[in-house]
Protein backbone atom coordinates (compact mmCIF):
# COMPACT_ATOMS: atom_id res chain seq x y z
CA UNK A 1 0.00 0.00 0.00
CA UNK A 2 0.99 3.62 -0.70
CA UNK A 3 -0.50 7.16 0.24
CA UNK A 4 0.51 10.28 2.17
CA UNK A 5 -0.20 11.80 5.73
CA UNK A 6 -0.99 15.85 5.22
CA UNK A 7 -1.07 18.86 7.63
CA UNK A 8 -3.37 21.07 6.66
CA UNK A 9 -3.64 25.09 8.39
CA UNK A 10 -7.30 25.83 8.00
CA UNK A 11 -8.52 29.41 7.64
CA UNK A 12 -10.33 30.15 11.10
CA UNK A 13 -14.12 29.24 10.34
CA UNK A 14 -13.70 27.15 7.51
CA UNK A 15 -13.16 24.12 9.07
CA UNK A 16 -16.88 22.76 8.69
CA UNK A 17 -16.95 23.88 4.61
CA UNK A 18 -13.34 22.04 4.32
CA UNK A 19 -14.52 18.46 5.82
CA UNK A 20 -17.99 18.68 3.81
CA UNK A 21 -16.10 19.42 0.45
CA UNK A 22 -13.61 16.83 1.53
CA UNK A 23 -16.47 14.00 2.20
CA UNK A 24 -18.16 14.77 -1.41
CA UNK A 25 -15.39 13.54 -3.14
CA UNK A 26 -15.60 10.20 -4.63
CA UNK A 27 -13.18 7.80 -3.47
CA UNK A 28 -10.78 7.38 -6.92
CA UNK A 29 -9.74 3.84 -8.20
CA UNK A 30 -7.21 2.25 -6.52
CA UNK A 31 -8.33 4.01 -3.13
CA UNK A 32 -8.23 1.47 0.42
CA UNK A 33 -8.71 4.91 3.10
CA UNK A 34 -8.98 8.60 4.29
CA UNK A 35 -8.61 9.58 7.50
CA UNK A 36 -9.01 13.28 9.17
CA UNK A 37 -7.65 14.05 12.64
CA UNK A 38 -8.10 16.95 14.73
CA UNK A 39 -5.33 17.02 17.14
CA UNK A 40 -5.76 17.46 20.82
CA UNK A 41 -4.41 21.49 21.31
CA UNK A 42 -4.12 22.85 18.15
CA UNK A 43 -6.91 25.06 16.61
CA UNK A 44 -7.18 25.36 13.10
CA UNK A 45 -4.80 22.68 12.38
CA UNK A 46 -5.77 18.80 10.62
CA UNK A 47 -3.97 16.37 9.65
CA UNK A 48 -5.21 13.64 6.88
CA UNK A 49 -4.21 10.53 5.70
CA UNK A 50 -4.96 8.73 2.40
CA UNK A 51 -4.09 5.30 1.57
CA UNK A 52 -3.95 3.78 -2.10
CA UNK A 53 -3.77 0.09 -3.18
CA UNK A 54 -0.74 0.79 -4.76
CA UNK A 55 1.98 3.78 -5.80
CA UNK A 56 0.58 3.87 -9.29
CA UNK A 57 -2.85 4.00 -7.92
CA UNK A 58 -1.92 7.21 -6.00
CA UNK A 59 0.04 8.67 -8.82
CA UNK A 60 -3.09 7.90 -11.16
CA UNK A 61 -5.44 10.02 -8.31
CA UNK A 62 -2.81 12.68 -8.28
CA UNK A 63 -3.02 13.53 -11.99
CA UNK A 64 -6.87 12.91 -12.49
CA UNK A 65 -8.28 16.60 -13.40
CA UNK A 66 -11.06 16.03 -10.34
CA UNK A 67 -8.38 15.64 -8.13
CA UNK A 68 -6.56 19.21 -9.25
CA UNK A 69 -10.29 20.51 -9.24
CA UNK A 70 -10.23 18.87 -5.22
CA UNK A 71 -6.85 20.48 -4.32
CA UNK A 72 -7.95 23.96 -5.82
CA UNK A 73 -11.44 23.88 -3.46
CA UNK A 74 -9.50 22.83 -0.66
CA UNK A 75 -6.81 25.67 -1.27
CA UNK A 76 -9.83 28.23 -0.43
CA UNK A 77 -9.92 26.68 2.93
CA UNK A 78 -6.46 26.45 3.80
CA UNK A 79 -3.99 29.23 5.21
CA UNK A 80 -1.37 27.88 3.30
CA UNK A 81 -0.26 24.75 1.00
CA UNK A 82 -0.09 21.60 2.98
CA UNK A 83 2.85 19.47 4.17
CA UNK A 84 2.87 16.02 2.24
CA UNK A 85 4.72 13.11 3.56
CA UNK A 86 4.30 10.06 0.62
CA UNK A 87 5.78 6.52 0.75
CA UNK A 88 4.89 2.94 1.16
CA UNK A 89 2.80 1.60 4.14
CA UNK A 90 5.05 -1.27 5.68
CA UNK A 91 2.62 -1.96 8.54
CA UNK A 92 -0.92 -2.75 7.89
CA UNK A 93 -2.58 -4.89 11.16
CA UNK A 94 -6.00 -4.26 12.76
CA UNK A 95 -6.66 -5.51 16.47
Amino acid sequence: MYGTIFNLKVIPGHEDDLINSMKSTSAPPGAVAFFIMKPDNEENDLIAVAVFESKQDYLNNANRPEQHDAFVNMMTHLQEEPTWKDGTYIVSELK
